[in-house]
């Protein structure tokens, strides 16, 4: 599944709603939404903003978690993209355990301060 499925399901759930209802709220057909939050399909632009207005949410936060105000999140995607090093990285410890990832921060921080 996508996140964007999760986040869905996730978001129909915290409203209490069946995938019937959130499909008569969209004009949906109640398969699409099954569609949807399986990852069977995947939404276009317009099916987007009707999520996102629906559940009063920005198209950010459906697609990728992150909302446009997140700043520092926002700095730290855009590090992503732009430096492979940084992608490198977040590769390697994307599995980590956190005790992994706080032995690898005291590395590193051990590193720049030599």
């Amino acid at each position: 599944m996508s996140y964007f499925s999760d986040k869905l399901v996730a978001l129909r759930k915290e409203r209490g709603m069946s995938q019937q209802v959130l499909a008569d709220k969209t004009g949906l057909s109640r398969s699409a939404i099954g569609m949807y939050e399986t990852g069977k399909r995947e939404p276009d632009i317009a099916t987007l903003e009707l999520f996102a207005k629906l559940f009063n949410v920005d198209m950010n936060t459906l697609t990728t978690g992150v909302s446009v105000g997140d700043s520092e999140l926002n700095e730290l995607l855009e590090t992503l993209r732009s430096r492979e090093d940084m992608r490198m990285l977040f590769k390697l410890a994307k599995d980590a355990t956190p005790e992994d990832v706080r032995s690898a921060v005291k590395i590193i921080e051990a590193l720049r301060n030599d």
